[in-house]
């Protein structure tokens, strides 16, 4: 991949898809899957307070390392993109729920559970809320299953963070 297409598709930050390229790869797959398509908004809890206390250099250390800490858990067919800010998406295939549900709680542990290293030798860790949404009939795109993703990412982050919200149909 050249440079000129790895800009036009690649969060130059965390290296993780554009918004606009996970649309374009999660398009066909929402078009082609059943119900076991999962989507997943997640955000970084209290990336503000982070920024806030350190600064905005190690505000996007914690972005990156939590990028590839995600994208280390994923299964190697998943779509991953950043939506903007400290918000990112997953969209990816499981065999059954339980199946999506244990990806699920390993980004979970597994992020809380990551020190980052800071230049001054401490360290910083973070947790992340995620909202999940699940192909159901009435998701006629990828932008409304999106949308039920970020409704349940709303609700773990009401319920005290570091959690994950599925809404059963």
């Amino acid at each position: 991949m050249n440079q000129l297409d790895m800009m036009a598709t690649r969060d130059v930050l965390t290296r993780v898809l554009t918004r606009k390229r996970f649309f374009e790869l999660g398009e066909p797959l929402f078009n082609a899957s059943g119900s076991e398509l999962y989507v997943l908004m997640i955000d970084i809890d209290y990336l503000k307070k982070i920024n806030d206390q350190y600064g905005h250099d190690v505000g996007d250390i914690v972005l990156k390392t939590v990028a590839n800490v995600i994208k280390d858990v994923l299964p190697p067919d998943a779509i991953f993109g950043r939506m903007g800010g400290k918000d990112f998406s997953v969209m990816y295939t499981a065999q059954t729920h339980e199946v999506s549900m244990d990806i699920v709680s390993d980004i979970l542990k597994t992020v809380a559970e990551t020190r980052i290293p800071l230049k001054d030798g401490s360290a910083v860790s973070c947790t992340i809320s995620i909202g999940i949404g699940r192909k159901y009939p009435e998701f006629n795109s990828l932008g409304s299953l999106l949308q039920e993703a970020d409704i349940t990412l709303c609700q773990a982050k009401e319920s005290g963070r570091n959690t994950s919200i599925f809404r059963d149909r």
